[in-house]
């Protein structure tokens, strides 16, 4: 259906620094999405500041399906069914889907392509795509289609289908759409945002200019916490600490003077490189000494 020239710049749109906002947002939605069809209701910090912080579907084209983010009461609803945030130990008892995602759009032969996916090594380095056996996952049992969407096997798949889904990615162009209500926090009455397990670690990435400004190495995809959180430890790990002893650093500094080091190094100078020998330095350091006695 699309040409290989479309298909490529899809895939530098959608791998390009400045989408990984959008693709952490598809990654919280499609979490959600998998929830809400084993039917469990909870919603990471993460996933909430995701869909809060990122306007998805004006630059992603999304299934005409209601989705309400609510940043005051910490709730997310998808065509009625509600997330909520769990405290901290119910947190750890609950269970979270793996990140599974996939992108695909057909090519003129009628293949459809995967030109992204939430497995950063699913698509081989170097290649823009991989094909993409769509028919089987739509056949699969238990499979639920909604427009471009397709839940099957525990991951959704997001079709690019026609040429206003193409605009909308490359171009952002705002076509109608159900959007995504928000209900952001008030000034006053944010909490920190506490990332409370691995995930949430894998799916929060730091602003990319922010991590360049501090002149840090930013990666393909951004930086995610994790991956900071993994660098601290390995510098931390290689850091030397050095005790001083304030008493033996003043003793070695009245020495230092006593001896008259600095003109001895000074008189050491002006003798050739070649020539600083052992004996040539024991000789000066007596001749110095002598003149003291």
């Amino acid at each position: 259906m699309f040409h290989a020239s479309v298909i490529k710049a899809l895939v530098a749109r959608v791998q390009s620094r400045d989408f990984s906002y959008p693709l952490n947002a598809l990654n919280a939605l499609s979490n959600l999405i998998v929830m809400r069809n084993a039917g469990l209701n909870t919603v990471t910090g993460s996933e909430l500041d995701a869909l809060l912080g990122c306007e998805l579907e004006k630059v992603f084209p999304l299934p005409a399906i209601q989705i309400v983010v609510d940043g005051i009461e910490n709730t997310v609803a998808i065509n009625g069914h509600q997330f909520h945030t769990p405290d901290e130990d119910a947190a750890k008892l609950t269970w979270r889907p793996h990140p599974a995602w996939g992108i695909v759009v057909k090519d003129e032969a009628g293949v459809y392509q995967l030109i992204a996916s939430a497995d950063p090594y699913r698509i081989p380095r170097g290649e823009l795509s991989i094909p993409f056996d769509y028919a089987e996952y739509e056949e699969s049992l238990g499979a639920i289609k909604q427009d471009n969407m397709l839940m099957s096997r525990g991951q959704v798949i997001w079709e690019i289908r026609n040429w206003s889904d193409v605009s909308k990615i490359l171009n952002s162009c705002e076509y109608f759409e159900m959007g995504i209500q928000r209900r952001h926090r008030q000034f006053g009455e944010e909490t920190p945002t506490l990332l409370g397990n691995e995930n949430d670690l894998k799916t929060t990435f730091v602003d990319a200019d922010l991590l360049e400004e501090r002149g840090l190495e930013i990666g393909p995809y951004g930086n995610s916490v994790l991956e900071l959180v993994d660098r601290l430890i390995k510098v931390e790990g290689e850091t030397v600490k050095v005790d001083i002893d304030e008493e033996q650093m003043a003793i070695v500094a009245k020495i230092h003077k006593e001896l008259g080091i600095d003109a001895i190094v000074e008189q050491l100078k002006q003798v050739p490189a070649k020539k600083r020998t052992r004996k040539e330095v024991r000789g000066i350091m007596a001749a110095f000494l002598a003149q003291d006695k």
